[in-house]
Parts: C-alpha cells; structure tokens; sequence
C-alpha cells in the first residue's frame, strides 16, 4: 500500500476538499509586512483552493519577485515611514487613507483578510480575519513565561531563574547556573516578537555578562536566565485539532556557535535527523503534553512547536512558538495539500479540517515527511573566492569524507545535497565545515569534534 492509498492518507486528504468549499469564489486581501517572492505559496494555495487574491498591504515596496496582484497599498510608496517590524503595531491604529483606499477598491467589504503568523486581530477595518493570533496563545511564547506551562505540563527544562534585567543579584544567579558552558540569557517578548535565536545571548565569560544585560535592557525588562545545556538543537511540530494532538517528527535546527566566542548563528532546519528512536518517542511524548495543556488551558487550536536539545541526560524544552513555526518539510513532502490554509482552517475550527482524527493528520504527515526528506540550511559565506553559483567541495567530518554540494549567492552557501549522509542524518556537523571553507573558521556545531590543530 502506497502512502496515498492509506487510509490516514485518505482521510487526511479530505481537508482539501472542506478548504475548497470554503474558499472557492472568495477573494483575499493580505495584510503582509514585506511583499516578497515567498507570498507565492500562500496566493498559489488560494488559487488552487478557488479563491483570488485581490489586494495586499504591506510594509515595504513590492519586491520585483513577488506576485502579481490588481491592488497593493505599499507604506513606503505612499511615504510611510513604516518599518517591517512595526507593520502590526501601526495596524492597531491604521491611518485612514489605509481605510479610504480599501474601501475604495472593496466596496462592498466582502474581502477576507490573511495575515502572517503575528496578525493578532480578528477584524481589520471592517473586514473578517481568517486565522488570526489570539492574545491567550501568543503569550506564550514569551521566553520568560513558557517555563509555568513546562512546570504546569511536567515537562523539563534547563534551570534557571526569571527575574528583572536590573537585579543586583543577576550575576549570582549566573555563577551558580554555570556548570562551565555559560549560561543564556532570553528576553521577554514585551517590546517585539524574537525569533531564530534574535532573542538570546550566550555567556560564556563572566566579563561579557555587563554588555549582554545593556543589550537586555534596551528591548525588555524582564529575561530568562538558564544554564547552557550541551545537545542538538531541535523542534517538533504538533497540531492541536477538536478530539486531541497530533505530533510529528522531531527536525534538526542547525544552529552553529563559536569554538571560543559566544555568538550563535542559525542556518535553517532539516528533516532528514534521524536521532535514537527512544529519544523521538520521549520528545514526542512531551510535545503532546504541551498541547494538551495548552487545548486545555487556552482553548489553543492549530499547529505550535516545541523546541529544546537533545542531550546525553534527554530532552530539555527551551521555548514554545504556540503558531505555525517553520521547518515541517509537509510541502515538500506533499506538495499539493495546502498547509498554510489547513492551519488557518484549524485556528477557525473549519469543519472538514479542524475536526479530522488526529490520530489520521498524524500518521499521514508523519509518513509523507520521512518519505520525502528535506532541509533548508545555508551558511555564512564572507569570504568566499569562488563565483556565485553552483560548486562542490569534499569536506571531513566525523572521520568521513562527504561530497557537499552547495549554491553560493549573496555570501552565503546554500547546503543543496550530501553525499553520504550521517548515519544520523544530522547536517550541523556538515554545514559548519562548509562555513570554515568558506571564511567562518572559528564556527563548529554542537556536536563536532575538532582533529589537532583544529583542522575540521
């Protein structure tokens, strides 16, 4: 039996279906704080769903890639100062040229509004929300909050202390959570949302510790303070539908780090780890936990991530994206279901997608993604010789030779393949031998093991 002929598969399916109901012959406006080539996705689901995307707001000029739509308001062409990580704020109280112009071109206010995953209201200027961020989930993902709901839940995590950026007794704290790796520092999510790491500092050196409490002080007031837990980085995903959880397969985050500094550099994720079964099952376990309390406790519907490391004691969970988080691999696995649109019908509770067996969206994702495996992983680049384009290298890590194949464009390297894999599957040891190829010496992953002299 082919995984389409399945019945998880099948069943599965039929949200397709329920979302072509919904959206055939409606038209869209996004609301979209850059107007890029990646907007793609989500107009070609509406398309293949039925739907039009007649208008987009957005913060910044349309990029020369992004797709073509009859009606764009752009902040910076009407000379807005408006700036892409500010985009929802000013939409609290957009500015009424913003309502005379969509009126103008919706008369009849019969546009459904799309936003990103940060679109926390569930009218804009008269105009319904589909999929919009409820303030009881979003709270969540505060660093500084997420560890009541891993105590609530019995889920474990690094120790730690949260308390205000100016306490006297912070560097205490610091001396007695280092066990000789440093510890992180993770700010709370008061001034602005932090993603990709954007929201923590490593310290590693107790002299560092004054400038990383100034660059605290400048965006929060309050901030996380954790031991540094040696591990793989990783999250898993997981969907919170009407009967229960759905859980899928823990993915790699690779994240590099300095051999003797404390600067973390993300590169992207990929599906392709393969960690101890035991190990999958235990993360995947603790993952349910969480959206069971969170469906519990927060009437929380839709899809949500779980991130931490996987460590020699375990899995310790470090931050919660109570949202449609990246890295799932379900479109490249299954190109023709419409993800974006099945969380945004989740969110509404849609009938046809929202009330699916769990146990079906579980198994048919789940078996799609370790059928079609893929990543999404680029390294810094800055010092590369060779011209933009495609190349290849033969690097060594874990005492193999690898050929890696890459594409180089705008100093960056984009990991395209491979060969061999680990056994493992894990890219980080890889993507950070292409960095130092490419001008990042000093950049290892979690796991490498450095030859003499620190030759890779």
């Amino acid at each position: 039996m082919t995984p389409a002929e399945s019945p998880a598969h099948r069943s599965t399916a039929r949200a397709i279906d329920a979302l072509r109901g919904y959206w055939s012959g409606r038209s869209a406006v996004l609301f979209w704080p850059s107007f890029t080539g990646t907007a793609r996705v989500l107009t070609g689901q509406l398309a293949a769903c039925g739907a039009t995307v007649a208008g987009v707001v957005t913060a910044t000029a349309p990029a020369a890639d992004a797709p073509a739509v009859p009606h764009i308001f752009s902040c910076a062409q009407q000379g807005l100062d408006v700036p892409r990580n500010g985009f929802y704020r000013w939409l609290e109280n957009p500015p009424p040229e913003l309502g005379a112009w969509l009126d103008r071109v919706d008369p009849q206010r019969s546009w459904t509004v799309l936003g990103d995953n940060f679109l926390a209201a569930g009218e804009l200027l008269g105009r319904p929300v589909h999929g919009w961020r409820r303030p009881q989930w979003s709270a969540w993902e505060d660093k500084t909050r997420i560890e009541a709901l891993w105590h609530l839940a019995g889920i474990p995590s690094p120790r730690h202390v949260v308390t205000r950026v100016d306490d006297p007794a912070v560097a205490g704290h610091v001396r007695e959570l280092d066990r000789g790796s440093g510890v992180v520092l993770a700010i709370d999510s008061t001034r602005a949302h932090y993603g990709n790491a954007t929201g923590l500092r490593w310290v590693r050196d107790p002299h560092a510790l004054a400038e990383a409490l100034r660059w605290a002080g400048e965006r929060a007031r309050t901030v996380r303070i954790a031991e540094f837990v040696e591990g793989t980085p990783c999250s898993i995903l997981g969907t919170v539908l009407a009967d229960g959880v759905a859980v899928f397969d823990p993915l790699e985050i690779v994240t590099l780090r300095e051999r003797h500094g404390a600067r973390l550099t993300f590169c992207g994720s990929s599906t392709r780890w393969r960690p101890d079964p035991a190990a999958v099952d235990q993360m995947r376990h603790y993952v349910r936990l969480a959206g069971s309390w969170l469906a519990a406790n927060a009437g929380f519907r839709g899809m949500f991530s779980v991130d931490g490391l996987l460590g020699e004691d375990g899995f310790t969970a470090t931050e919660l994206n109570p949202r449609q988080a990246s890295g799932l691999g379900l479109r490249e696995a299954w190109p023709g279901f419409p993800g974006y649109l099945f969380q945004r019908g989740v969110q509404e509770a849609l009938p046809g997608v929202a009330d699916l067996p769990w146990q079906d969206v579980e198994t048919a994702f789940r078996d799609a993604i370790r059928r079609h495996p893929s990543h999404s992983v680029s390294v810094p680049a800055p010092q590369a010789s060779l011209p933009p384009g495609e190349h290849s290298a033969h690097l060594i890590t874990g005492d193999l030779a690898r050929t890696v194949r890459f594409r180089l464009d705008d100093r960056r390297a984009r990991l395209t393949d491979v060969d061999p894999l680990p056994g493992d599957g894990s890219l980080g040891p890889t993507a950070a031998a292409l960095a130092r190829l490419l001008g990042r010496p000093e950049l290892a992953a979690p796991c490498d093991r450095f030859h003499p002299g620190g030759t890779p």
